[in-house]
């Protein structure tokens, strides 16, 4: 009689903020919704990333305010999530905010306006390491320099 217990396997870690496909993912969506709001292409920066890591980390929804800053979290039964899948969900969460845009009043689409800020040269993001005591995973972006500047608007977002 086998007496043994199994033992359930481990979730799978998502992709590190160093991981060229999840960088190589990341850009390429994020770009490619920049250029159809004629802003120019972002390149990644290794500091924006680890900040992000540890934000997301923090396994809370809480902006900083030291950069732009954009963040998605979600929960899941399934024992093998899909990272990639997860973040593209996130960005093209962020960018369907667009129709909710104007000038006048910019609040309902702030992750929007962030995504496409002209002014923003850099991004960072990354994936909390585990699934969060809450039960989410929380993936955080950093945008430098910052966007959604009152009176920049006009200026910034096409």
């Amino acid at each position: 009689m086998n007496t043994s217990l199994a033992v359930p396997a481990p979730m799978p870690a998502p992709p590190t903020q160093t991981d060229s496909t999840f960088i190589s993912n990341v850009l390429t969506r994020v770009n490619n919704y920049r250029k159809q709001h004629s802003a120019a292409a972002l390149t990644w920066d290794a500091t924006l990333a680890a900040y992000a890591r540890t934000q997301a980390n923090g396994c809370k929804a809480v902006h900083t305010g030291k950069y732009g800053e954009n963040i998605y979290n979600f929960w899941t039964t399934d024992p093998n999530p899909n990272f990639t899948t997860w973040t593209n969900s996130a960005i093209d969460f962020w960018m369907s905010e667009a129709p909710k845009y104007t000038v006048s009043n910019p609040a309902p689409a702030y992750h929007f306006t962030q995504l496409v800020w002209k002014s923003s040269k850099r991004i960072g993001c990354a994936w909390s390491v585990s699934k969060c005591p809450d039960t989410n995973y929380y993936f955080y972006c950093e945008f430098d320099p910052m966007g959604n500047i009152a009176g920049q608007f006009a200026a910034n977002v096409s």
